[in-house]
């Protein structure tokens, strides 16, 4: 057996580095991580930079797309007023099927019926569910509209209100019955009386009574989507020289139809029914009235 001395023994062991070459080491070890860190940090910098732009032209390019879409509103003469508030299809309600009484005189309500008719009046149609309260202070009996229309009332008002101009609403959502008991009000005030509807002798009393009011079943507040307006207390004919229906009726009602509304009997149009009413609107949604 060989015996190995303790020096040679000794001669074996790997050398220890000096204390001078450890640290050399270290630093070389150091600046490696160094440098591998910053390169990464860069790379992931650049990446996150890189997917910022493309998720800002993205969504630069989704607005542009959206306003593409929406496109401009509308430019519309009366008639093409009518057309589009006589074919909307309106949310939550429901056509008439049958003719309400108005009088009780069965002859006199056929007469009434066949005049409003000649004139243009057509049945409208009635909520199915619940409608929404107003909340508005003038109104009362009628103080009702459809959701979506009350959202776009408080839009409409709201913007009306920055511009400095008051809108009030002054009738919202109208029963048949209610209609009824207004109209039957208004031909007693009038002296059209039923017998003589029914005996054909007050045809343009009734006439000139149509210009003004719709018979039961005929008017577009049935449908909840329909508002008379005000300003400052004045309303009616009077409304058109005030400076809320300037606001809403500037450049072909370009503020009321950014919100859905439309003029529901605007002038120069024929057999609509009553005369063109300045203070009455209707709506009939921003995506009918966009290009």
């Amino acid at each position: 057996m060989r015996v190995i001395e303790p020096r040679q023994f000794s001669d074996m062991k790997t050398k220890k580095k000096s204390p001078l070459a450890r640290t050399l080491a270290i630093i070389a070890v150091c600046s490696s991580l160094g440098i591998g860190y910053i390169a990464y940090t860069n790379l992931v910098s650049n990446k996150f930079q890189h997917k910022t732009e493309i998720q800002s032209q993205s969504n630069d390019k989704s607005k542009e797309e959206t306003e593409t879409l929406q496109g401009q509103l509308k430019i519309l003469t009366g008639e093409e007023f009518k057309n589009l508030y006589s074919s909307f299809a309106y949310p939550n309600t429901q056509m008439l099927h049958e003719k309400p009484k108005i009088t009780g005189n069965n002859e006199a309500d056929e007469r009434i019926r066949e005049i409003a008719e000649a004139r243009g009046y057509k049945l409208s149609s009635v909520p199915v569910a619940n409608i929404a309260k107003t909340g508005e202070p003038a109104l009362s009996d009628d103080d009702l509209i459809q959701p979506n229309a009350l959202i776009a009332w408080r839009e409409l008002k709201a913007a009306a209100e920055g511009d400095g101009v008051m809108l009030q609403m002054t009738s919202a959502y109208r029963s048949v019955e209610a209609q009824r008991a207004l109209f039957v009000r208004r031909m007693k005030s009038e002296g059209v009386y039923p017998e003589s509807v029914a005996a054909g002798f007050v045809d343009d009393l009734v006439v000139n009574l149509l210009t003004r009011v719709a018979p039961p079943g005929y008017s577009r507040h049935h449908t909840g989507y329909t508002i008379d307006l005000a300003c400052d207390g004045i309303g009616l004919d009077a409304f058109k020289t005030t400076s809320c229906y300037s606001w809403l009726s500037k450049n072909n009602y370009e503020n009321t139809k950014k919100y859905g509304w439309v003029p529901s009997y605007p002038d120069g149009v024929s057999l609509q029914g009553p005369e063109p009413e300045p203070w009455e609107f209707i709506w009939v949604s921003t995506y009918s009235l966009y290009e």
